[in-house]
């Protein structure tokens, strides 16, 4: 029954108006982000998967009985022409067998869902190779990852990550015109059982890496990141940077990279002023899994910095709403409780 609920929410969630482009400017960084075991994909096989380029991998084989094939392909059960881009996809991204960076673990992973071509920093020709993994059981997370592939048919990347725990993710669209200057990803999303409330997801491209550049709740308000709770935190984890490091990502020109810093910055953790007691916290510190007291206090160090005071002053007078409310939750931080 929770798979039959999860088929049907997907297909109801692709189609879901999409909200209208939105604001700010170039892209971002974060990561978890890795570099590929250098694989080139036959010249052959290449071509064959270049005709795909922005059709929905997940219902290749949607003809006279769409909606049937639809359930079907998310089910599992492929028609010869999903089968035939999986066993492609298979012998250069294996996507059956993935290690999540937040969690540690291996498991099934993503399914290949779209690819897309794109123009990087440069003027060069790129494509995205998106593969998600719905939300097949309560609880548990959706997944994604992203391969970053060059005109060549080299893979470059990868980026694997949670897109929330008790979040069902809908079908991702590619913003290709926005006012950050580059092309967004966007997810739509919708909680189940007691899910965070989160309804839209949106990723850009940083050189190499991938990064969380914002997060809607279901009433399109900008709400904050999870960094204290390893469960609830959804896109790549940010990387491991000192205070100089992260000042110079507030203060960078690139506004994407300046947006991804916010969004650390004025994400929800635990205080730096309280010493975690509870099973919960000592075990997530001993692993190393998440956002520590550390983070916290370097959050903190970094937000009490002249110049990057200097930057979150400035950036809530611009005139693009999602870099203003991205510096107020960064100006004004929350803990939990």
């Amino acid at each position: 029954m929770l798979r039959l609920v999860a088929i049907l929410s997907v297909l109801a969630l692709s189609a879901c108006s999409r909200a209208p482009v939105l604001p700010a400017a170039k892209l971002a960084t974060a990561d978890f982000s890795s570099p590929a075991a250098p694989r080139r994909i036959d010249p052959s096989d290449w071509r064959e998967l270049l005709a795909l380029e922005g059709q929905n991998l997940w219902w290749l084989d949607a003809a006279e009985e769409e909606t049937k094939a639809q359930v079907r392909s998310l089910s599992g059960k492929f028609g010869p022409k999903r089968r035939r881009t999986v066993d492609l996809l298979k012998r250069y991204v294996n996507p059956d067998m993935v290690v999540l960076p937040n969690g540690g673990y291996t498991r099934t992973g993503p399914n290949p869902w779209f690819l897309w071509k794109i123009e990087a920093q440069g003027g060069r020709t790129r494509y995205l190779l998106f593969e998600g993994w719905p939300l097949w059981s309560i609880p548990g997370e959706s997944e994604a990852r992203v391969n970053l592939i060059s005109e060549e048919g080299d893979r470059l990347w990868e980026s694997t990550f949670e897109t929330g725990y008790r979040i069902l993710a809908g079908t991702p669209t590619l913003l290709r015109e926005t006012r950050l200057g580059v092309p967004l990803i966007e997810i739509p999303s919708l909680p189940q059982a007691h899910g965070l409330d989160i309804g839209r997801q949106y990723y850009a491209l940083a050189g190499d890496s991938l990064a969380l550049v914002r997060l809607e709740d279901t009433a399109g308000h900008a709400i904050r990141n999870h960094l204290g709770t390893c469960q609830n935190t959804v896109g790549p984890f940010p990387p491991r940077r000192s205070a100089v490091e992260w000042e110079a990502e507030v203060c960078s020109v690139d506004t994407g990279r300046r947006m991804a810093a916010l969004l650390w910055l004025g994400a929800l953790r635990a205080c730096p002023y309280e010493i975690p007691e509870t099973f919960h916290h000592r075990h997530a510190l001993d692993e190393g899994r998440f956002d520590d007291l550390r983070e916290a206090e370097l959050a903190e160090s970094v937000r009490g910095r002249e110049e990057v005071r200097r930057v979150l002053d400035e950036s809530l007078k611009s005139d693009i709403p999602w870099v203003r409310e991205a510096a107020e939750m960064a100006r004004t931080p929350e803990y939990y409780d």
